[in-house]
């Protein structure tokens, strides 16, 4: 077995790289890789998050000597690279698949260093380094005003007034569902229907879509977006998602490069541990991320233990989709014509968002949201039902 590991800046991938480390035997070396924003990024953050974590991980790999510390390529390209490969492997469509590109680009690295494993800590943001947001709720209910005045005045990226975090945070939530869409629809008249905003369904393809999931008694994830209200909620979530086709897109990129992955947080007593954990664990005292931050003290570094800022994934989806904007165009026009997809997929909203193609990201959900949700999940669901009916068009 001869393993690498993935290397962010945050808090879980830096512990278990420590942890390894620690365990490796004498005179061995561990390869970690760091995946990196397209080399035509702009180079803009939005406020709260980071775009390129490779400077801090960098500092991470710099003070340990037995880390053989790797970049991944930085030419990630389009979401649909190798789309059709994936869903050969899978025989699966999974809507995030858009979201994942840059993986490739790890796996390339590893294939390249020999290495037959990818040790990951994708658990860890619901395990050791849950942020514990919940807590907007949760300390609000019970009357723990200083706890919640605390986080919400910390809250990486959120420049809104207090008063206005808590109204947001803490109190609507607690409203009936009816009064929170309405008070979204006041203050975001843009925003008041997410699930048309970021979807690439048609008006009647979400109409039926709401139908199935009142008659299951379920609604759509972006219906009534907001945290979890409470640390119960946060963990029924968190195995309610475990049930997910991200876990085919990981066998699938397993048998595409012939690599295994292995999420180290996903170890059942770690997972269980921390589940059984209250709030005050999590976020406390004004910190979020309160107790891989304690556990991270003496073992990573002081600049990403006590970093606030979170990694943003997909900071150059506008360099990445700009190039292909005439070939998403050509595959829908294609879908247009099919008997499911012209139903199923607002053709003509989606054509429109390329025509009218913004000249940088704004960091909006009307402006960037609408793009970077709606359009890779209705090329992706053309290039899978091309897949399955074996044709070339879209």
């Amino acid at each position: 077995m001869k393993p690498a590991v993935t290397l962010s800046a945050g808090l879980d991938s830096p512990l278990v790289t420590a942890s390894l480390l620690e365990s490796l035997p004498e005179g061995r070396t561990l390869p970690a890789i760091t995946f990196v924003p397209d080399r035509r990024w702009d180079g803009r953050d939005e406020p709260g998050t980071l775009g390129d974590e490779s400077a801090l991980a960098g500092e991470f790999a710099a003070q340990q000597p037995r880390l053989d510390w790797h970049r991944a390529s930085d030419d990630v390209g389009p979401f649909d690279r190798r789309a059709r490969e994936i869903f050969a492997a899978s025989e699966v469509f999974a809507q995030g698949l858009g979201n994942v590109g840059m993986m490739h680009c790890v796996y390339e690295k590893a294939r390249e260093l020999g290495c037959d494993t990818l040790l990951t800590a994708d658990m860890g943001n619901a395990t050791l380094s849950d942020a514990g947001r919940y807590g907007y709720c949760e300390y609000a209910r019970q009357g723990r005003w200083g706890e919640l005045v605390g986080l919400l005045r910390n809250r990486p990226g959120d420049t809104r007034p207090l008063w206005r975090k808590l109204l947001a945070l803490s109190v609507l939530p607690h409203l009936p569902a009816a009064l929170r869409k309405l008070a979204r629809r006041l203050a975001h008249p843009a925003r008041r229907d997410m699930t048309a905003l970021l979807s690439p369904l048609s008006p009647e393809a979400r109409a039926l879509q709401a139908a199935r999931a009142k008659a299951r008694g379920t609604s759509g994830e972006w219906e009534d977006f907001m945290h979890d209200r409470s640390r119960a909620d946060a963990v029924a979530r968190e195995f309610a998602n475990a049930d997910s086709s991200a876990f085919d897109v990981d066998l699938a990129f397993e048998q595409l490069y012939g690599i295994r992955k292995r999420d180290v947080m996903a170890y059942r007593p770690l997972v269980e541990f921390c589940f059984s954990l209250p709030l005050e664990a999590f976020a406390r005292d004004g910190v979020e991320r309160r107790l891989a931050r304690l556990v991270g003290k003496g073992r990573i570094p002081e600049a990403i233990r006590t970093n606030r800022l979170h990694g943003q994934h997909n900071v150059d989806w506008h360099a990445r989709m700009t190039p292909v904007r005439a070939e998403m165009i050509e595959a829908l026009e294609a879908a247009r014509d099919h008997p499911f997809l012209g139903e199923a997929l607002d053709t003509d909203r989606l054509v429109g968002l390329i025509e009218d193609w913004p000249p940088a990201t704004d960091f909006s959900w009307e402006q960037e949201w609408s793009r970077l949700a709606a359009l890779p999940r209705a090329i992706l669901a053309a290039r899978y039902v091309g897949h399955v009916e074996n044709r070339n068009d879209f």
